[in-house]
């Protein structure tokens, strides 16, 4: 049995739903990030807090709705003293770093696939859009400046796609994700923000209704897809991180460390 030590510290999230049961016993079992301490204590408080103890997918589902709706305050787990059957360890003991490194490096490889999919949807609903709405007392469409972001923006996603497919290829053939994934990782994730400033430059006040207001335009999909889009150079390895990755093992410069 392999035992795993670590800080002891709890995930809180703000669900009244019954698939949180257990209850910390004292506020100094719980860390709300980001908070003062009067804010804590009115969280505390509130009985809607409640301490989340299992992994399940109703778990992960309630944390998913509730990033969406970006009201959880919590997004650090800490467990302590986990015991794993050693039958059930993935690669060997104590080299935990590279397993993630590794899981890490398949998951910007193959994440663009279905990505620019999305991205490809996205930039041609702009573009019928830029037709309807109003801008200057005309449609956006024949604004030379929007026409020339979108027409950055749909150049920038073919780029992405084809670049993607290089990267498919790659791994295809050799089995193993190679540094392609960290520059589509930094490709991706600063196009999809200058794409939805540009959404949000051409919506205007629309633009940041959500999905409650009845002019919300498309439910309110681009107001979310604009908040969402920040943490796209913070998740699956900071823009900073995948630069240095690039630098050392692409272009061959030391590191900076």
């Amino acid at each position: 049995m392999l035992v795993i030590k670590a800080a002891r510290s709890r995930l809180v999230i703000a669900d009244d739903s019954p698939i949180v049961r257990a209850q910390p016993r004292s506020l100094a079992e719980v860390q709300f990030y980001g908070c003062d301490s009067g804010l804590r204590e009115m969280l505390w408080k509130r009985s809607s807090y409640r301490c989340a103890l299992q992994r399940s997918k109703r778990v992960l589902k309630a944390l998913n709705d509730h990033f969406r709706s970006f009201i959880l305050p919590v997004v650090r787990w800490w467990s302590c003293n986990v015991r794993v059957p050693v039958e059930n360890v993935v690669g060997k003991i104590n080299d935990g770093w590279n397993i993630a490194i590794a899981t890490l490096m398949f998951e910007r490889g193959t994440l663009g696939a279905s990505l620019q999919i999305t991205f490809k949807r996205q930039i041609e609903r702009l573009i019928d859009l830029s037709r309807t709405i109003d801008r200057g007392g005309r449609p956006a469409s024949e604004d030379p400046i929007i026409r020339q972001k979108l027409a950055q923006m749909y150049t920038e996603i073919e780029i992405f796609r084809l670049n993607q497919m290089r990267a498919t290829t790659r791994m295809s053939k050799s089995g193993v994700p190679g540094p392609e994934g960290s520059i589509q990782k930094i490709f991706w994730s600063e196009m999809n923000q200058r794409m939805q400033q540009v959404a949000m430059e051409m919506l205007g006040a629309y633009g940041q209704l959500t999905r409650e207001s009845e002019y919300a335009i498309d439910h309110g999909q681009w107001a979310h897809a604009y908040l969402r889009s920040r943490g796209n150079t913070i998740e699956a390895g900071t823009s900073e991180i995948q630069r240095n990755i690039i630098g050392h093992f692409v272009l061959g410069l030391p590191k900076s460390y």
